[in-house]
């Protein structure tokens, strides 16, 4: 019986990994580069080193802290919109779970910061037991932050569901000795998940199966 389901935050819960891509080229123009998201497609759901290696190819070293400036303000002028940031059927998942007396976990490589703004404008900082970020261990692909979570939520890993969007959330949660389903969105779909699905509509369903 799942009484617990860790939740991953860009790609599965939030529509964000689009507005980074969009944040990647308008910051790409602005600086004078001929790139399109097809370019800044394998930039998603990848490790840090990983991520760092893709953006060296693409924008000059030289210019990353420009690039990164431009790109974070591009997504700030467009985060305070809470109608289009929740994916389908997020926000009622959530709030089912909850009544279900299911805990909630949000692990997420991305920092203390952005996931607390992320929370207020979903209105979701009452709805997770659990927030672990990206300061809290070393990041995806390693198990650090699920083995974080799992001991705030002090319930043996049988119990435990993880959900994910990408191979290098996968790996994490799987690393962790966790079951974990893939949501599809952006990122490629790993061969390691023990379920696939193509949107949240589907994980209810699946957890009282």
């Amino acid at each position: 019986m799942i009484k617990a389901v860790c939740f991953d935050l860009d790609g599965t819960l939030v529509d964000s990994e689009w507005l980074y891509l969009a944040g990647n080229v308008h910051a790409a123009q602005q600086m004078g580069y001929l790139l399109t998201c097809e370019d800044f497609l394998p930039l998603v759901g990848i490790s840090d080193a990983q991520f760092q290696s893709q953006l060296n190819r693409l924008i000059d070293p030289g210019q990353q802290a420009e690039f990164a400036q431009l790109t974070q303000d591009f997504v700030d002028a467009r985060i305070d919109r809470p109608e289009s940031l929740a994916q389908p059927g997020a926000d009622a998942l959530l709030r089912a779970l909850k009544l279900q007396q299911i805990k909630l976990a949000l692990v997420t490589t991305s920092t203390a910061e952005y996931t607390h703004h992320m929370l207020q404008n979903t209105h979701w900082s009452d709805v997770f037991d659990v927030v672990i970020t990206r300061e809290q261990g070393r990041t995806k692909p390693a198990p650090d932050l699920y083995l974080q979570a799992m001991s705030q939520l002090n319930l043996p890993k049988a119990h435990i569901l993880a959900v994910e969007d990408s191979p290098v959330g996968v790996r994490s949660a799987k690393a962790a000795g966790l079951t974990c389903v893939q949501v599809q969105d952006l990122a490629p779909r790993s061969h390691l998940a023990d379920e696939l699905i193509d949107n949240l509509f589907e994980l209810e369903k699946m957890i009282h199966a």
